[in-house]
C-alpha cells in the first residue's frame, strides 16, 4: 500500500466533489473507494495527480480512502476524507449593502464548520473568507457587486457551496445633487432638503457639515430631510452618510 494525500479532505454528505489525490507513484488508475463505496477517477496532467468523485453518504463520517491503479496497486489516502452535513442557510443580517461592498453580513443557518476555507460567496465572485462563531453562525463582508440581487452560498471546504437559494441585494449607492436651502442663520439649528438619487428607507442616513453631523431621515428616493447643528457663520461641505445595519 503506497500513501497519498488529498485535497480537499472534506465535503457535503451529498457528495459530488472533485477531489485531487497527489501522489509521487504514476500508473493507470482504475477507480477510488471512499469506504465501501467505488467512484469514478481520473488522472491529472501532472505525474501522480488523480482526480476523483466522492459519492453520496447517508451519515457525517471519516472513511478510507483508497486509490486503485490497474496493476493492483492501492494507495492510501493519509487521514481519509470527511463527509459533513450539507450547510444550510437560514438567513442574513442584514440581506442587503451598498454595491461597493464592506457589508458585514451576519449569517445563521446550519452545518457550518471552523476550517481554513469556510468561504462566502456573492453571485458568481470570487469567494470572501468567513469568520466562524458557532455551527449555526458565521460572518462575511460583501464584495463589490452589481446593483441587483446577487445568489448568496456557504463553503466549508472552499468548493462546495451550499444550495439554498438566498439572496443578497446590492443597493446602487445614494448620491447628493442639492440642499434646500443652501443657507441657515449661523449659531442655531435648522433643516434642510436635500436632493439626491437613490436613498433607500433600508438605509440610515446622517448629514454631515465640514466636521459636525446631523440626523437624516427619509422622505422618499430622491429625498432626505436633515438636521444642521448650531454652527459659527461660514462655509461649509456637504454630504450624506449612510448605514447598512438599519
Amino acid at each position: 500500500t503506497t500513501e497519498a494525500t488529498i485535497f480537499p479532505t472534506n465535503g457535503p454528505m451529498s457528495g459530488r466533489t472533485t477531489v485531487k489525490v497527489q501522489t509521487i507513484h504514476v500508473g493507470l488508475v482504475q477507480g477510488c473507494r471512499f469506504g465501501d463505496r467505488f467512484a469514478q477517477a481520473s488522472q491529472g496532467s501532472t505525474s501522480g495527480l488523480i482526480f476523483c468523485t466522492v459519492p453520496a453518504s447517508s451519515e457525517a463520517v471519516v472513511v478510507e480512502v483508497i486509490v486503485l491503479l490497474h496493476d493492483g496497486r492501492e494507495l492510501a489516502v493519509l487521514g481519509g476524507y470527511t463527509y459533513e452535513l450539507d450547510v444550510i442557510i437560514d438567513a442574513l443580517d442584514p440581506s442587503f449593502g451598498p454595491s461597493a461592498g464592506g457589508t458585514v453580513v451576519e449569517v445563521s443557518g446550519l452545518a457550518f464548520q471552523d476550517t481554513q476555507n469556510l468561504m462566502c460567496r456573492f453571485q458568481a465572485g470570487d469567494p470572501v473568507p468567513a469568520q466562524f462563531f458557532t455551527s449555526t453562525a458565521i460572518r462575511c463582508d460583501s464584495p463589490p457587486g452589481v446593483p441587483g440581487l446577487a445568489a448568496f452560498e456557504v463553503s466549508n471546504n472552499g468548493i462546495d457551496f451550499s444550495e439554498s437559494g438566498t439572496s443578497f441585494k446590492y443597493m446602487e449607492e445614494p448620491r447628493l445633487n442639492r440642499i434646500i436651502p443652501s443657507v441657515v442663520f449661523s449659531g442655531r439649528t435648522a433643516s434642510i432638503r436635500v436632493i439626491g438619487q437613490n436613498f433607500s428607507p433600508q438605509f440610515t442616513y446622517s448629514c454631515t457639515f465640514g466636521s459636525a453631523e446631523g440626523n437624516g431621515i427619509w422622505i422618499h428616493a430622491s429625498e432626505l430631510e436633515c438636521e444642521v447643528p448650531a454652527l459659527g457663520r461660514g462655509n461649509y461641505s456637504v454630504s450624506i452618510l449612510f448605514d447598512d445595519t438599519a
